[in-house]
């Protein structure tokens, strides 16, 4: 993420690098995509039993209602999907293995074995929701959202919130506000009054209302790229050409240890006005003596000789392009963001939403696809597998020498590739192809959706052939195209959405519920039918009663405040758990919340951590690609069901420490947690009873027509050393 060891030339040299700064009153664009992985760390959440989504979802909210009580208008920029030039594909896979490497220590050691961290996969989710309730600005790029950030924080003369190092090197008038590097935070969550008369500031206590010579700020550290220029006596025109020759997610310093070794020998004796290492300091210096670029390209392929032309050739397209990258901020890229953002009228269609074009058929997505993709009501996922027609996924806290988490919801997913690569329909002839695992052959990305998933600890690919009909009952219901979706009513979209899920007319009818209700029942039985390994009737139990408290939780506060206001609204919650709730009375809702209270907060105890416990976090670990892959499928269907945020339904070590209460109960029915007969107790019981009852199984691995899939040999394409 960024220029190869800039941010800790920063954080050596922060006495003259950066500067202090009371923010306030101030627009302030956001890296959406580095924010919300950076506050999960920020706040500590828990993340060793799969992530607390409730704690962070909380989390996110205090941090954007102190920006608002300084007055800062935040404008929120995320990523789109990967390029389809595969220009950062290779940095991708090596943070996918890096990801795994950190699961696999955690899982066999504890959380306490490394200081790095395994962003939970709802996390993205969780923040967007976050941002809808909140009512925060944002928007998702067609692609990478740097340079349109840098551009939009230029145009409106404001300062970018980022931790990525690359904003250091973008020339931005008001600077870049760093949060955290190692231990360090560069970001006070205190709130404070400064009296502009007197010069005097102090914590702001509650309840305290400013005077009109007051102001209410956080205390942040601020870069300028001037800072560093001055340090060194040099010119902005070098920084691109430092940025580069340092090494990036476009150029791979990898292959730059022969340059290295000739600058460092060239400049091993002439210091710099800044503590740094020798590689960083001769970078430095070569970079400032570039005249022209062709002559820096030329020096640089001069000294990598052990690589092919053909690699060279592609080192000098990602050079010219990095520099490019850095230097070109004058105007958008992809999309004009700031119209994005000032436009007063709900018609999208009328802006430049930017186009992606799928590389098979070379068509671009439907415009109601774009519409969704950037308001953030569609997840990027879709796009990498319509655009590029694959995904690489991320390793959950999981037992490795299991299946991967993502195997027992690859079913909804051979749904959702049917869908969204639906306009192609080409038919393999191939013996190979199978129902949904093929080997690598010529032209599979044309047919099949490449999944980058991991056999123990080593990435493997998987290629799915999509599903094209779904069953649902005695109906066959045809997966209609990205385009046609719109053509189709909300009870057709739902009913290809539960017949994926197992359900069927009948079942959904014997539930009366919300779809909502019946949308979770259907993950529930997803999961419960094809996890690998199985798991048991106390993860179920444990699921269903976490969703339940926190429900509870929310619903206490939305009851302190029933109204939506002009800068939040009511948050989404499921019905059918609404309602029991409210029949349950409050104090024997109180009386349920504090006796699960101990169960939600407990930490981990890293002296019994072992494979008992991974094993149980990897259940629910499984739950979660069920639940994720199905909220993809909604997506794609333009959100027939309406959802609440994974911060009311998961909080996994609620789940975890529940599951593990009931394996040492000798009370099965869960009796001493609800009161027996009560609404919740028989809401508890219909859901279980629901997700166990016996119908035909939602198929495995991809088999036709939603019946059960026989055993059958995956196979499957495993890349060398875990790349």
């Amino acid at each position: 993420m960024g220029v190869r060891g800039l941010f800790t030339l920063i954080d050596d040299n922060k006495g003259v690098l950066l500067t202090d700064l009371k923010l306030h009153d101030t627009r302030l664009i956001i890296d959406g995509s580095n924010l919300y992985h950076f506050l999960y760390n920020f706040y500590h959440v828990p993340e060793e039993y799969g992530g607390n989504y409730d704690n962070y979802a909380n989390k996110c909210k205090t941090f954007f209602t102190t920006l608002r009580a300084c007055k800062v208008e935040p404008y929120v920029v995320l990523d789109g999907g990967y390029d389809p030039d595969n220009r950062k594909w290779n940095t991708v896979v090596q943070r996918k293995t890096s990801r795994r490497e950190r699961a696999g220590l955690i899982c066999e050691k504890g959380p306490e074995a490394t200081e790095e961290h395994v962003l939970p996969i709802l996390c993205e989710e969780t923040f967007r929701h976050v941002l809808r309730e909140l009512q925060i600005p944002h928007v998702t790029c067609p692609y990478e959202a740097d340079r349109e950030i840098a551009v939009l924080a230029n145009k409106w003369d404001c300062p970018v919130l980022s931790n990525d190092s690359d904003f250091f090197i973008f020339q931005l008038k008001r600077g870049v506000i760093p949060i955290q590097h190692g231990g360090t935070y560069y970001i006070d969550k205190k709130l404070r009054l400064h009296n502009t008369k007197t010069g005097q500031s102090t914590l702001l206590e509650p309840e305290t209302i400013p005077t009109d010579q007051e102001y209410v700020y956080i205390s942040v550290k601020l870069y300028n790229y001037s800072s560093l220029i001055e340090r060194i006596h040099g010119t902005r025109e070098f920084l691109p050409f430092f940025a580069t020759f340092s090494g990036n997610d476009y150029v791979d310093k990898s292959n730059l240890k022969d340059f290295y070794t000739a600058i460092c020998r060239q400049y091993k004796d002439k210091p710099l006005n800044l503590r740094a290492k020798a590689r960083m300091t001769s970078v430095v210096h070569w970079s400032m003596g570039i005249n022209l670029e062709e002559d820096a390209v030329k020096y640089v392929l001069e000294h990598v000789a052990d690589l092919l032309p053909g690699q060279k050739s592609e080192l000098r397209g990602a050079i010219r392009y990095s520099i490019d990258s850095y230097t070109n901020i004058a105007e958008f890229a992809t999309m004009d963001v700031a119209k994005f953002f000032v436009s007063n009228t709900s018609d999208l269609s009328i802006l430049d939403l930017g186009r992606q074009i799928d590389y098979v058929t070379k068509h671009p997505l439907p415009a109601w696809c774009s519409q969704m993709l950037r308001t953030c009501e569609m997840a990027t996922f879709l796009q990498n597998v319509a655009v590029n027609h694959r995904v690489i996924f991320d390793c959950q806290i999981e037992h490795l020498a299991e299946p991967s988490t993502y195997v027992c919801s690859r079913y909804i997913r051979s749904v959702l590739y049917g869908l969204t690569t639906a306009f192609i329909r080409p038919k393999s002839k191939d013996p190979r192809v199978q129902t949904n695992t093929v080997v690598d052959l010529k032209g599979t990305r044309k047919s099949c959706i490449e999944e980058s998933d991991r056999q123990k600890g080593d990435r493997m690919k998987v290629y799915i052939k999509p599903t094209t009909e779904v069953l649902y009952g005695s109906q066959s219901l045809k997966v209609p195209s990205l385009q046609n979706v719109p053509d189709i009513s909300v009870e057709e979209r739902q009913n290809i959405m539960f017949g994926t899920l197992g359900l069927n007319a009948e079942i959904t009818e014997s539930l009366s519920a919300d779809p909502c209700t019946t949308f979770l029942i259907g993950v529930l039985r997803v999961w419960w039918t094809n996890a690998e390994p199985k798991v048991t009737e106390n993860h179920l139990s444990a699921a269903i009663i976490g969703m339940i408290l926190l429900h509870a939780h929310s619903f206490k506060v939305v009851k302190r405040s029933p109204e939506a206001s002009e800068t939040s609204k009511q948050p989404c919650l499921v019905p059918s758990i609404v309602e029991a709730i409210e029949a349950q009375g409050n104090t024997r809702v109180n009386q349920f919340a504090c006796r699960m209270a101990i169960l939600r907060n407990t930490p981990t105890d890293q002296a019994t951590w072992g494979t008992t416990e991974t094993k149980a976090i990897h259940g629910f670990s499984q739950l979660q690609t069920c639940y994720l892959s199905a909220l993809y499928l909604n997506q794609a269907l333009m959100s027939p069901v309406d959802l609440p945020s994974p911060g009311v339904l998961f909080n996994c070590t609620l789940m975890y420490n529940v599951c593990k209460s009931l394996n040492t109960s000798a009370i099965t029915g869960c009796s001493d947690m609800f009161h027996l007969e009560s609404p919740l107790h028989a809401l508890f019981t219909l859901w279980k009873t629901a997700v166990k009852s016996i119908v035909p199984e939602v198929p495995k691995d991809g088999a036709a027509r939603g019946h059960k899939a026989a055993d059958k040999k995956v196979n499957i394409k495993r890349s060398k050393h875990g790349k």
